[in-house]
């Protein structure tokens, strides 16, 4: 009978510590959690973010009282090591629209994909061109459905340049109506960014 006894305190005890133990695992479990998600949170995101550590903060401290007391200085951790982590990203531009502009032109032959590139970096116009090619372009010409095998050039350059690449190409290029599309560069590296910068004229 006083084993019974005693096997029974035993597991009292055992299920009491366990109960313990858990409300600080779950602790554990909903700051890790949280410095997570802090930590993918993007440039745009952060305005979000306090009020998301503050909602967790007040879960913790309503669910788990003194253990989340404990645990809420990891938490303010976490949130500054993102916060961190978000500052060594700053060599890169984020996601709003920048001075700079990729410009895309078709061309026919090789000849003339040097001759406009060629032309466009030695006078600033453009950084850097690359010229792929291989494209086969189906288009309307004429009222009638044509298609060609074409390079198509890609010039990294400043937005503001815009009508000076317009006319340096028509200069260049023995299209009648070549293309000219630009598209607004909206972030990249920083470094290279400054690059094409030192390598354009301002305007």
């Amino acid at each position: 009978e006083n084993n019974r006894i005693r096997g029974r305190i035993g597991r009292e005890e055992e299920k009491s510590n366990h109960r313990g133990r858990a409300p600080i695992f779950y602790a554990a479990w909903l700051v890790f959690t949280l410095a997570l998600a802090l930590a993918g949170l993007g440039a745009n995101d952060w305005e979000t973010g306090p009020s998301l550590a503050m909602l967790a903060a007040g879960g913790l401290r309503h669910g788990l009282g003194s253990a989340a007391a404990r645990l809420q200085g990891t938490a303010r951790r976490a949130m500054g090591c993102a916060a961190s982590s978000e500052a060594t990203r700053g060599s890169t531009t984020g996601a709003q629209a920048t001075e700079y502009a990729a410009y895309y032109v078709t061309v026919p032959s090789k000849k003339i994909a040097y001759a406009v590139s060629r032309s466009l970096v030695e006078s600033k116009l453009a950084a850097c061109v690359n010229i792929i090619p291989g494209v086969e372009s189906v288009y309307f010409w004429e009222d009638k459905v044509e298609k060609d095998q074409e390079l198509l050039l890609m010039i990294k350059s400043r937005a503001g340049l815009l009508d000076k690449i317009v006319k340096r190409v028509k200069q260049e290029h023995e299209y009648d109506t070549p293309e000219v599309i630009a598209v607004p560069i909206l972030g990249g590296s920083g470094d290279y960014l400054d690059w094409l910068k030192a390598n354009t004229l301002p305007r």
